[in-house]
């Protein structure tokens, strides 16, 4: 069994800021679309987005984009948050304000 150091777990719950972006291996693969790095490329690539390619990432049984934002953004606080909205428009909004309440 290995055991974390205490810096590798205050790491892991510390949240990080809404305006974080993922490292490179941690980013975001859209099925047929571009590769997202933050919440604003999100932003950006939902606007784009087909419904089916929202329909393959969110669905009754997983919401990717949540649970991306909890484990690759470390914001588990804000992937609960979106993981209720379950269509692209509720996503969406839900995403943008909370983007606006950041840019206040």
């Amino acid at each position: 069994m290995i055991r974390k150091s205490v810096s590798e777990k205050v790491k892991n719950t510390v949240k990080k800021p809404i305006s974080s972006v993922a490292e490179n291996y941690q980013a975001f693969w859209i099925n047929n679309g571009p590769i997202v790095h933050g919440l604003r490329d999100l932003e950006k690539a939902l606007l784009e987005m087909a419904d089916e390619t929202f329909a393959y990432h969110v669905n009754k049984h997983k919401n990717d984009f949540a649970k991306w934002i909890a484990e690759a953004l470390n914001n588990s606080e804000l992937g609960k948050k979106l993981e209720k909205s379950k269509t692209k428009k509720a996503f969406l909004a839900a995403l943008q304000k909370t983007l606006k309440e950041v840019d206040k």
